[in-house]
Order: structure tokens, then C-alpha cells, then sequence
């Protein structure tokens, strides 16, 4: 693992990641994990 990645990369990452899930759930509806 690389330090250089800093919190605020992980945290923009993390939300485009959320962003992307949500995307994903309204294409399939409401399905469960």
C-alpha cells in the first residue's frame, strides 16, 4: 500500500464509489445485497 495516497484522495474515491452504487441500484431497482 502506498501512504502517498492521502485521506482527502480516499475520501473523494470513497464518494465517487457511493455515488457509483447508487447509480447501479437505480438502474436495477431496489434490489438487496
Amino acid at each position: 500500500m502506498q501512504v502517498e495516497v492521502s485521506m482527502k484522495d480516499k475520501k473523494k474515491a470513497e464518494r465517487r464509489y457511493q455515488e457509483y452504487l447508487k447509480k447501479m441500484n437505480k438502474k436495477k431497482g431496489e434490489q438487496k445485497k
